[in-house]
């Protein structure tokens, strides 16, 4: 052991400290199908390939809904330049829930490792295309750039629209599929799932920062060309970081440790297969449970009748989630990118939104990876979510330009909006991290996947109900006609 510990790659000494609120306690109990005779995770190696896998999973939204700047740019001569972040956010959300929906009825017949690779596979080649249409404009002389940009501007959105939905579907699929098959080994490996989800919206808010660009670039030349550059950088990490977790997963599938892990949960199945004191329905949970990390299987003839008794025992939970999210994004980040900085400083002005979404995401990952203990009992998480719409009235008296908002400005200090995002982001991610902790563990073990899948469909719903909400809202702010500019 000594050995070993002293060959650890280095990499293991610097994510250690990360790596450690992840790690299973005491009070952690391993799977039950984990017991006894599974290998070690050398080096954490399927714990941090998990917990890449969680950057991925949510990776595609917080890319979609950062480079605010380049979006205002290349579809400023569109109807759509004062919309598209409501817009694109209820199309992402609204084909991410009927994707999870169509998901529940085929999900016992699916093989997680193809889904997961399929999914991963797709989102990299969309970016892919996402970096080279945003390229494309560069290529072009300064004159042809700019009139690339005007006469292409609705092309531009509806491209980015359609991008947007593909990513949408393969995003739900891909998270419910790596939460569902974190759930075939202990705890500690969904907290790093969650945690990596975290982590994928602070690194894009970083990226974000990094590539902040001008809104008013097109009286630049250079800024112009700039502004889009950063943007051809920014989804280029994008699919660097997307063949990354493709890499890692399929490595992780080569350990001893999943591989024994499978062998393991068919073994137990066949066992039980073989009793005849076991129920019809015990067998079938057996059998989806080794679905997780197995290639298919499951039993289609109890599915809806197994989905059912889980719904009831989760709703509470779910129903936590759902209003969750429906405040967080009801207001981040259509109603947070409204806000502008009364700073008389055109570099602040000018990162000022970027910097919100970067203290939101700090939050997020602050709140997912410490959430207090205090938080839980079904009735304390509902009324903690019901709480969360005082941030509804205080975000909307906060100061926006001229003629974005009717409604007085009362705070108009720069610190207001930055401490309601931060406050936003940590109340967000203590609820996300609770409810998908706690939620599984009100079942019985063998029926924990099916609540993980339950809470991401509650998730997305959440997802959906805020981008709703974001319209209204919107309406409410400016007394106009949310969809199209004014």
């Amino acid at each position: 052991r000594a050995c070993s510990e002293e060959r650890r790659p280095v990499w293991y000494g610097i994510l250690r400290p990360l790596l450690r609120p992840m790690a299973a306690r005491p009070t952690d109990s391993p799977a039950p199908l984990l017991e006894g005779g599974a290998p070690r995770d050398s080096n954490h190696a399927v714990l941090l390939s998990l917990g890449l896998q969680g950057i991925g999973a949510l990776f595609a939204w917080n890319a979609i809904i950062t480079p605010i700047s380049y979006y205002q740019l290349r579809f400023a001569g569109s109807p759509f330049r004062d919309s598209f972040e409501s817009l694109l956010s209820v199309t992402f959300t609204s084909i991410a829930l009927g994707s999870l929906l169509s998901l529940q009825l085929v999900q016992h017949r699916l093989s997680l490792r193809a889904v997961i690779i399929l999914s991963l596979t797709t989102q990299l080649g969309v970016f892919s295309v996402m970096t080279l249409y945003t390229l494309w404009p560069v290529l072009q002389s300064v004159e042809g750039l700019r009139s690339e940009i005007a006469r292409n501007a609705t092309a531009s959105f509806v491209v980015t629209l359609v991008c947007t939905a593909v990513m949408a579907a393969t995003q739900a699929v891909l998270t419910s599929s790596v939460i569902s098959y974190s759930a075939a080994f202990p705890p500690a490996y969904t907290k790093a799932v969650s945690s990596g989800m975290a982590v994928a919206g602070l690194a894009v808010s970083v990226a974000g920062l990094a590539t902040a660009g001008d809104e008013h670039a097109a009286s630049s030349d250079a800024e112009l060309r700039a502004t889009i550059l950063s943007a051809v950088i920014y989804f280029g990490v994008a699919v660097a970081i997307f063949a990354t977790c493709l890499g890692s997963f399929l490595a992780a599938e080569r350990t001893a440790f999943v591989r024994m892990t499978r062998l393991e949960q068919t073994a137990v199945c066949e066992t039980l297969r073989s009793d005849e004191a076991a129920t019809t329905h015990e067998v079938a949970e057996c059998n989806e449970l080794a679905t997780h990390v197995n290639t298919g299987g499951g039993c289609p003839q109890t599915a809806g009748c197994s989905m059912s008794k889980v719904a009831q025992n989760v709703f509470p939970y779910a129903l936590a989630m759902v209003l969750n999210y429906t405040v967080t994004i009801g207001l981040f980040p259509a109603i947070t990118g409204m806000i502008s900085s009364v700073s008389d400083s055109a570099a602040w002005q000018r990162i000022f939104p970027a910097s919100l979404f970067l203290l939101y995401n700090i939050g997020d990952l602050v709140g997912r990876t410490f959430p207090p203990p205090w938080l839980a009992g079904k009735r304390r998480l509902l009324l903690f979510s019901l709480c969360r719409a005082i941030h509804v009235p205080l975000f909307m008296t906060c100061h926006m330009p001229l003629g974005k908002s009717t409604v007085p400005t009362l705070l108009g200090v720069d610190a207001a909006p930055m401490l309601l995002v931060l406050i936003l982001g940590v109340t967000n991610g203590m609820l996300t991290s609770s409810l998908l902790m706690r939620a599984p563990h009100a079942v019985p073990p063998a029926q924990a996947s099916r609540a993980a899948s339950l809470m991401v469909l509650s998730l997305n719903s959440g997802l959906l109900f805020g981008s709703l909400t974001s319209f209204l809202l919107h309406s409410l702010l400016c007394d106009c006609n949310p969809f199209l500019a004014q």
